[in-house]
């Protein structure tokens, strides 16, 4: 199987975001032992903006290779 460089790049970033945003949701939940707490939310919602700003910048960054 032949995997290009460039797919290869778009799958390394892609998941680089994923795990970014895992953190984030984990983050959000280990800030409380009782759950997520105000601090909680606003943290899972700072994963949430932070993960789509991700995907849009990688998005424009290989639409605009082609």
């Amino acid at each position: 199987m032949n995997v290009g460089r460039d797919t290869i790049r778009e799958a390394l970033s892609t998941t680089v975001g994923v795990v970014v945003f895992l953190a984030f949701l984990v983050a959000a939940t280990t800030v409380s032992p009782d759950g997520m707490g105000p601090t909680g939310g606003y943290v899972a919602v700072a994963g949430i903006v932070a993960f789509v700003l991700t995907m849009a910048i990688i998005g424009i960054f290989f639409l605009d290779k082609d």
